[in-house]
């Protein structure tokens, strides 16, 4: 238990540094594109996260992990593609 609260704390800054990347990239490449990213890096994360054998593979590998911002794109994409009058 006493090492609990430290993967914790690598989680949370996974996070905000995946929806910095994320942010990002829906800025510059736009919604699909993001969405696609967001796609292929979980598939990546969850790949190479079987092969993770220490704590700093851990940390790089949840750099990777975008999953969590999905909710977040998929409102953003239908708000592009959906028409006011529909909302």
């Amino acid at each position: 238990m006493s090492g609990e609260w430290e993967f914790q704390a690598l989680g949370s800054v996974a996070n905000v540094i995946g929806a910095a990347y994320i942010g990002s990239v829906v800025h510059v490449w736009g919604v699909k594109r993001a969405l696609a990213a967001a796609a292929l890096l979980t598939g990546l994360y969850y790949a190479v996260l079987s092969h993770a054998e220490s704590l700093f593979a851990l940390f790089a590998v949840q750099l990777l992990r975008c999953g969590y911002q999905f909710d977040l794109l998929a409102e953003t994409y239908i708000a592009t593609v959906t028409p006011e009058s529909h909302r």
